[in-house]
């Protein structure tokens, strides 16, 4: 779509703003040629060569949002958990929602909208929605997002759709972001500075850039392809969970206040975990873990390490203990006699090499040897009991 603006004949220079609505190219008789890229308006300004303003022309790219089951998503599914907003478009005869000013004007008040599970297929039109702060069209069958024009977004979530792409570039406010249960090699959130959670679970990420993000304090990127990942600049996390990757190292030793570690599933042949004194759950299971001190996480609620090559466990400090999940390791003695708060155990099938079994020498107060129990644990097998 082409546009001629002129000022008469008089010598004048031409610009246009916003840069990114119009392809402006000036006319050797004084005129300027306009070319619209995308809908939108902006405004064309002509300056004599002294830089004196003489004429703005408002050029307006008005189009559709003719994509039918968004707009019917818009109207019928906004949660009632948020405060309702009545959408009272102005529609052409075929359903079409024409961007006229008022139009305009209804769409960039909306502040939050819930269209999760409504099997949309295409979302094209929500970058007009530039008022939006919390979006969830969760649960549908999206297969590239773009809310790169939505600067006030602060809360994402499109978990659970079929996405391969997902431009969250512009969204300089963002805070919270839920793309878990997707199809994304790649997530770029360099420009996401305010990001304090993000869940990228069930995603096929080979690489993850998260130098941009100081403020990060959860981060869930479990059952991806990463190998290695960068965090030396999240000092702030507190839930870290990176189960079901392949990761052969980690380093966690910046983060005094981490109070979740998931690394279950990698290929770790050891883990330091004696800087994060906050620690409180722990889930490290099925790794190659020789060596695990837990000297410094006295304040532990529950630890998983099945499935590793532990010859011994002191959990003598973890006083606090609620829940030991250390079966299939190589341990022949285990002592408990310190662990009164302990109510959920599951010790069993120990091997010499990982192959031969073995028993596992269980040390108990008198008290818990005489009310012991495997609870229903079909794995707490190969135990003997004792006091001493």
């Amino acid at each position: 779509m082409l546009y001629v603006v002129s000022d008469q004949e008089q010598t004048v220079t031409w610009s246009v703003k916003p840069e990114d609505i119009l392809v402006l190219t000036e006319n050797d008789d004084g005129s300027c040629t306009v070319r619209a890229v995308k809908d939108g308006s902006a405004t064309v300004t002509a300056k004599t060569l002294d830089g004196t303003e003489i004429a703005q022309h408002r050029v307006e790219v008005a189009s559709f949002i003719d994509n039918n089951d968004f707009i019917w998503a818009v109207e019928n599914g906004i949660d009632s958990e948020f405060k309702p907003v009545t959408v009272n478009w102005k529609k052409e005869k075929d359903g079409r929602v024409k961007l006229t000013p008022e139009n305009l004007a209804v769409i960039q008040g909306v502040v939050s909208l819930d269209i999760s599970g409504q099997d949309l297929t295409d979302l094209s039109g929500i970058e007009w929605f530039t008022g939006l702060e919390y979006l969830n069209c969760g649960k549908n069958n999206l297969k590239n997002l773009d809310v790169s024009n939505l600067q006030s977004l602060t809360d994402l979530i499109c978990y659970d759709n079929k996405l391969k792409s997902l431009n969250v570039s512009g969204c300089f406010s963002l805070m919270y972001l839920d793309c878990s249960s997707n199809s994304l090699k790649g997530l770029n959130v360099t420009e996401n500075q305010d990001l304090v959670t993000l869940y990228c679970d069930e995603n096929s990420l080979l690489e993850l850039d998260l130098s941009g993000n100081l403020f990060l304090t959860k981060l869930y990127c479990s059952d991806n392809d990463l190998t290695e990942l960068d965090l030396s600049r999240n000092v702030k996390l507190m839930d870290l969970n990176i189960n079901g990757n392949h990761f052969s190292t980690l380093d966690v030793s910046g983060f005094p206040e981490l109070n979740y570690l998931g690394c279950s599933g990698n290929n770790l042949h050891s883990l330091d975990v004696s800087e994060n004194k906050s620690l409180r759950y722990l889930e490290c299971n099925d790794n190659r873990i020789t060596d695990l001190d837990l000297s410094s996480n006295n304040l532990l609620l529950a630890l998983d390490c099945r499935e590793n090559m532990l010859e011994s466990l002191d959990v003598s400090g973890l006083t606090e203990l609620e829940t030991l999940y250390c079966g299939k390791n190589r341990m022949r003695e285990l002592d408990l006699r310190n662990n009164n708060l302990l109510t959920d155990l599951e010790c069993g099938n120990q091997t010499s090499n990982g192959k031969l079994e073995q028993n596992l020498k269980l040390v108990l107060t008198p008290e818990r040897y005489a009310a012991w129990t495997t609870d229903g644990y079909e794995d707490n097998v190969n135990i003997t009991l004792t006091t001493e």
